[in-house]
């Protein structure tokens, strides 16, 4: 829950936490919550201070807090408490700071939170809506070191058992309403809707509003039209204040009405004389109800305000109020503000970016052709908007612009601005990928099977929608990374970040192709068979493996220890890069692994690559399912041990020395292995097998091994200048055997030397 993440962010001592989401979901709440817990459980270790950003919309400095009832010298005070213990400083409202006339008061509490942000063992949480942190400058600009958002309700598991308790019949609501529903201020007036006897269809939360106005006030005997005129007189006073609340004269209603407002919920009660409306929302709602009333339009209501940030809420409500009840208007009024050219840019920007919030329609596709060719940099935000957008409208989005905006685009003869259309198209998918999920595979596909851009960018943006696609397992995902694999040529490190990170994750979550993440590591590997050392350097270049190139650091490791089909290939890759030609005294690839290390001096600094990396993840995997002594290890110990290349036997060697007691039938052979014995460089490994198992194998093979090492004592010398090596490196392997299961021959050996 938002509340848990909360507490374990302030037990974690992060300093400058941000609660975010729309207007409606529950943010005050939730700090009330946090609040009582606080006051509840650590009280003793755990110091509050709760500020109401709303209530001090006109304080331009420090002293004005203090005359509103907070402590003179709060950060000082703040500093000192929390020498003793963890200080939370909760700042609700801050979005209506933005809404004043002036920033002062914003400004203010920036500085605040920034200065308290400073202090060890402080943590400031503060909640704005989303929509200012997206519009408001000032807000953007804050750096937040955590951001909670707050989820909307479930609506199969909170929404239909509270309907069901209200006896309200849910079978025939639309995807719409429900929509509107998962947010909880207005789940809470569609009970008030309908406990006054409608039965509404909603498509929009402002709707609900109108409705809630209209059953509330407006056909409620005991308030009626002329309380309706004193909530419009009222709203106009305070949008043109740019003010929250205001006195009751300006109503110019009796005390009983107003009364009767603040009981309905439609206004608040700040004290005897003062009053505001229950909701942000509800003021705008009101505000466009008055303005359509005196027939403005959209662009004149526009043109009628200074256009600065404070009248954006109320030309989104107008907006979706033209959408909803004059949608035959609306079209045409959005094609009005949008060319006029006194309205801002940023006005502009938020009618188009607010779009995106609507179930476009075909009556729809001649507005947005407009907007392409007339206003593509406006059209352009609100395909960057979409992409942020939740899946309420993501089908009907889909659909409009595969079938009427899509072909328009791909016939272009601008080749640039074709690219550039076609990436934010795809960027959009994130908006309808979990409602129509074949459809973005399809889209998918055919965006690198065309190839709309370059590929990086097809990664890149596949990648970071892949990560909350939740139909990860359908079978098509999987023709979706075999076109990267075989479209796309992995040149640069920052190609493997998005194609590996997308494969990786899918593996993980449907355990499942593992041949493609295999595909992708030895992509860049050229097999060139007539020398070991082509081998090797193609694979020091060419494989990727490195912790940073899959999605989480244990990925690889992880997937060896669970995928026969991984280990395996990477076994018989690890026999194919070595190469043993010249000898197995010559091999390369045992420098490449921690046989190295442990054979170098003290200091000596070892670089890590992508093949060291990979090595040493196998050697994890396999030292893994022997300690389990699983089907992989019982199949295949016998024939790792038995590897011409010493990488692959220095591997068994050292696994097997920790697991004696599964594999002692296998480390006989080892140890009658003349090659092994002969011609490897792992004659200290070899040595600590024998002293770890000689006390538990046969006899037999104690003795056929030491007739091995005997003979290697004995075996002369090929060239004068290696003069008694045969005898060193027997003696080398004699030694460890434990001197009471030596035999005569062997003990004379070690005597004499």
């Amino acid at each position: 829950s938002e509340l848990g993440k909360l507490i374990a962010l302030i037990e974690e001592g992060t300093q400058r936490i941000l609660l975010t989401e729309g207007a409606g979901t529950g943010k005050t709440c939730i700090l009330l919550d946090l609040a009582d817990y606080i006051e509840g459980e650590r009280s003793e270790d755990w110091g509050l201070l709760f500020i109401k950003g709303d209530h001090f919309t006109t304080s331009q400095s420090e002293s004005n807090l203090a005359d509103r009832g907070l402590p003179e010298d709060l950060v000082g005070l703040c500093a000192r408490l929390s020498e003793n213990r963890r200080v939370v400083v909760i700042v609700d409202s801050l979005d209506v700071l933005s809404l004043n006339r002036d920033h002062d008061s914003l400004r203010l509490f920036i500085g605040l939170i920034s200065r308290l942000s400073a202090i060890n063992n402080v943590t400031t949480i503060s909640a704005c809506r989303s929509f200012d942190l997206d519009y408001d400058p000032s807000l953007r600009g804050i750096s937040w070191d955590h951001r909670v958002r707050i989820g909307l309700l479930d609506y199969e598991e909170t929404i239909i058992p509270l309907l069901d308790k209200w006896q309200i019949d849910h079978s025939s609501f639309s995807k719409s309403l429900i929509e509107v529903l998962r947010v909880p201020q207005n789940l809470r007036l569609f009970k008030q809707v309908v406990d006054s006897g409608a039965t509404p269809q909603i498509a929009s939360t402002y709707a609900l509003y109108d409705i809630f106005v209209q059953e509330v006030v407006v056909q409620k005997d005991s308030l009626g039209s002329s309380a309706l005129e004193g909530l419009y007189r009222m709203a106009n006073h305070l949008r043109s204040r740019r003010s929250q609340r205001c006195s009751k004269d300006i109503l110019r209603l009796g005390e009983s009405t107003v009364r009767e407002l603040v009981s309905q919920e439609v206004l608040y009660e700040e004290s005897s004389q003062s009053v505001g409306f229950s909701h942000q929302t509800l003021l705008d709602c009101l505000t466009v109800r008055a303005v359509i009333a005196e027939e403005q339009t959209l662009k004149d209501f526009i043109l009628s305000q200074h256009q600065l940030p404070f009248i954006r809420p109320f030309v989104r409500a107008f907006l979706f109020y033209l959408r909803a009840h004059q949608p035959d208007q609306f079209s045409r009024q959005v094609v009005q503000a949008i060319s006029e050219v006194e309205v801002r840019y940023h006005v502009k920007r938020l009618i188009c970016e607010s779009l995106c919030e609507i179930a476009p329609q075909e009556e729809d596709w001649p507005l947005f052709r407009r907007l392409y060719n007339s206003y593509p940099e406006l059209l352009k935000r609100t395909f960057l908007r979409l992409e942020t957008m939740g899946a309420a409208n993501g089908s009907a989005w889909f659909v409009f612009l595969s079938e009427n905006w899509l072909p328009l685009v791909i016939s272009s003869n601008d080749n640039e601005q074709r690219k550039v259309w076609l990436r934010l198209f795809l960027q959009s998918a994130a908006c309808w990928m979990n409602v129509m999920p074949l459809e973005t595979i399809e889209l998918w596909l055919r965006a690198i099977a065309e190839s709309w851009f370059d590929h990086r960018w097809a990664a890149k943006i596949i990648s970071r929608q892949f990560r909350d696609f939740r139909f990860k397992r359908e079978s098509a995902v999987r023709e979706v990374f075999e076109a990267f694999l075989s479209s796309c040529e992995i040149e640069q490190d920052k190609d493997d970040y998005y194609v590996a990170n997308t494969i990786s994750l899918w593996v993980e979550a449907t355990h499942s192709g593992d041949d493609l993440v295999w595909l992708y590591m030895n992509k860049k590997i050229q097999h060139q068979p007539d020398d070991a050392a082509d081998y090797l350097w193609n694979a020091h270049r060419g494989l990727r493996s490195q912790p940073h190139t899959f999605y989480s650091e244990d990925f690889l490791k992880e997937r060896l220890k669970a995928s026969d089909e991984l280990l395996d290939n990477a076994i018989s890759a690890l026999v194919q890069w070595g190469q043993p030609q010249h000898g197995r005294a010559l091999s390369p690839l045992l420098d490449e692994t921690s046989w190295i290390v442990k054979h170098s001096q003290e200091g000596i600094p070892h670089f890590v690559d992508d093949l060291s990396f990979f090595y040493s993840q196998v050697e994890r995997a396999v030292q893994s399912r022997a300690a389990t002594n699983d089907t992989w290890w019982q199949n295949n110990v016998q024939f790792l041990l038995d590897s011409e290349e010493d990488a692959v036997a220095y591997l068994a060697i050292q696994t097997c020395s920790k697991n004696l007691a599964n594999n002692l039938p296998q480390i006989e052979q080892c140890l009658q292995n003349k090659s092994l014995l002969f011609d490897s460089r792992l004659d200290d490994e070899i040595g600590e097998l024998i002293r770890n198992a000689y006390p538990y194998i046969s006899a037999d093979a104690q003795e056929e091994t030491q007739k091995l090492i005997l003979e290697r004592c004995n075996t002369p010398d090929i060239n004068s200048y290696l003069e008694g090596s045969n005898l060193r490196a027997g003696y080398s392997l004699l030694r460890w055997i434990p001197a009471y299961l030596r035999t005569i021959e062997i003990q004379a050996i070690y005597d004499d030397y």
